[in-house]
């Protein structure tokens, strides 16, 4: 895994239940991949690659930095399973090879790291989670090491473990559990034993029998609290199972709407040898002793807000057979927002248009516009160089707006509301601001579809720090002022307050950039170029998931409350509190 590949963002599969008919499938899997791979391209564009099991071997992962559409370039072959990079692959003997691919982040991968570092003098090349993963997961499909073990008993006893004992125990655990053959479900369980955060992680084996009509073994399996969403079908009329983080992967294969699951939160499904087994709990077992995270179910709510693909599902734990799709909450979202704006007093609707940006917020604009008696119209029209990636996503730089967006001139002497779906490191706002105000809008508002994000993640999406965070320094000051009067902090009241600190300082953004940019002279920067600012509130965001039934505390809102599911995520965010505001 290259520097550029930095974050692990989506996970796909595709297998033949069957031989497939060459005349049919003259590329093997290769061309449903393709399609799942590009359905998900959305969750990041660093790299991308596939790994491939032909009956009895694994073959060399293909990978590519750049977006899915680069690696398909090269040249097709006949493959009968493939997996989306993040890839890793090792021969664990001569017998049995594996490979994997994993979405989301381990939140104490730089403890087991040192544990593994310390007790088992491990070297380690790269700062990321995913070879932290490999290890464990090729301990795990190896014969037990019983020096390893008595080292390790040896050390807690004498009180010579200078990491993290309770981690260490749980390894000890781990080990001394390990059998010479270990079933899928013991080797889950030991994970969940001893990761926290966030693995959805799909497992591919080799294994041959000539009798056998299709050969090798997929594993999907996803972790106890189901940060991240992760779907499976069985497509019987075409002979597949395939696998996808987002739903919209599998509707992209034509696969009837029945067909296509959620993979519960601590589960796993086994494709082997053409045969399916599970969904299975691995944790449930005698003697475990699981992880003890602050809430069972944590779902990241960013996913539906922002991050998947509005088209994808909702991931309903109480209610698997209810098809709700993001495009639903986002729309609600925007429907909710109107209903508390002071804008609906005084509206001139030949006037005034809701304008989505970027085009991912089309459903909370058109939600939006509905609240408040306007037309949503697509008057900014976002430019897909290379695919079109979420702007956070990318590195920072400078970004010329012009050439990522294109703007209607019939904008011209409007009132425009635009709608953002989120607000994340304050880069695209004042750009797309300024370049209405030299289009000559008359008045501009800005409503956003999530509340203020105001944490990082730990958890697999790309918002590492708080300096990044454009509210996150204006959270930490009503906090203060709260501590200095006394007074309980309340949600809503710090998001007015983030909006009356924010507004001034996109304001100045954005006279900046008419200065720098587009040459206007000092006498002709309006004082207030963006009249208002309103994101949604935490009622509104909850509301939306009480109506289809999700409660708050199956929700992960840690970059939202700075409340983390998991002990790991929650010192690392107290780590990073200090380390940035300092010890208060």
């Amino acid at each position: 895994m290259g520097d550029q590949i930095e974050h692990n963002c989506g996970v796909a599969a595709v297998a033949f239940l069957r031989r497939p008919d060459i005349r049919r499938h003259p590329h093997g899997a290769l061309p449903s991949l393709r399609d799942l791979m590009l359905t998900n391209q959305n969750r990041g564009e660093e790299g991308a690659g596939f790994l491939a099991v032909d009956d009895s071997r694994i073959l060399e992962p293909v990978t590519r930095a750049g977006s899915v559409e680069d690696l398909f370039h090269m040249d097709e072959k006949e493959l009968h399973y493939e997996l989306l990079q993040p890839w890793s692959h090792q021969s664990l003997h001569q017998a049995s090879k594996f490979g994997f691919c994993f979405n989301g982040n381990i939140a104490n991968w730089e403890e087991i790291r040192e544990l593994l570092q310390g007790i088992c003098r491990y070297h380690f090349d790269l700062e990321v989670d995913t070879e932290i993963l490999e290890t464990i997961l090729r301990q795990e499909l190896r014969a037990p090491n019983p020096v390893q073990r008595r080292t390790l008993e040896s050390k807690l006893r004498r009180g010579l473990v200078d990491t993290n004992e309770e981690l260490a125990r749980r390894y000890l655990e781990n080990i001394t559990n390990r059998k010479k053959v270990q079933a899928w479900s013991e080797i889950f369980a030991h994970l969940a034993n001893l990761f926290d955060g966030a693995w959805n992680i799909i497992i591919a084996r080799s294994s041959y029998n000539p009798t056998n009509d299709v050969n090798g073994e997929l594993v999907l399996a996803r972790d106890i609290q189901g940060f991240r969403p992760l779907w499976y079908a069985v497509y019987e009329r075409e002979g597949i199972f395939a696998a996808s983080s987002e739903s919209a992967g599998l509707d992209s294969l034509n696969i009837p709407s029945q067909s296509i699951h959620r993979l519960p939160e601590g589960t796993f499904i086994q494709f082997k040898d053409g045969k399916i087994t599970g969904p299975k709990e691995y944790i449930r077992k005698r003697g475990q002793r699981p992880r003890q995270n602050t809430q069972p179910i944590a779902h990241c709510f960013f996913e539906n807000h922002y991050f998947s693909q509005a088209n994808s599902r909702v991931d309903v734990p109480t209610k698997p057979n209810v098809v709700i799709t993001n495009y639903d909450q986002r729309y609600d979202a925007g429907r909710l927002i109107a209903q508390s704006d002071p804008l609906r007093k005084n509206l001139d609707r030949e006037l005034t248009v809701v304008v989505a940006v970027p085009n991912a917020a089309r459903p909370f604009a058109e939600g939006l516009a509905e609240g408040l008696g306007l037309s949503a119209r697509q008057e900014i029209i976002k430019v897909h160089e290379g695919g079109g990636s979420r702007t956070f996503l990318r590195d920072h730089g400078e970004r010329k707006i012009e050439r990522a967006y294109s703007f209607n001139p019939s904008l011209q002497g409007k009132r425009v509301i635009l709608a953002d779906d989120s607000i994340v490191r304050l880069n695209t706002l004042p750009e797309v601001i300024a370049a209405l105000v030299v289009r000559g809008v008359s008045e501009i508002h800005a409503r956003i579809g999530t509340p203020p994000i105001i944490g990082p993640c730990y958890y697999g999406i790309n918002i590492r720090t708080l300096q990044e965070l454009g509210a996150a320094d204006y959270a930490e000051q009503y906090r203060l002022q709260c501590t200095a009067q006394r007074k309980k902090v309340d949600m809503d009241e710090m998001v007015r307050f983030i909006e009356g600190s924010m507004l001034p300082r996109i304001n100045d953004k954005v006279r900046s950039l008419l200065q720098e940019r587009y040459q206007w002279d000092t006498s002709d920067l309006p004082a207030q170029p963006l009249r208002s600012l309103r994101y949604l509130r935490h009622s509104e965001l909850k509301a939306t998931y009480n109506k289809i039934g999700v409660l708050p505390e199956q929700l992960c809102m840690g970059c939202l409350y700075n409340r983390y599911p998991t002990e790991a995520g929650q010192q690392r965010y107290e780590q990073e509190r200090i380390s940035t505001f300092g010890k208060r």
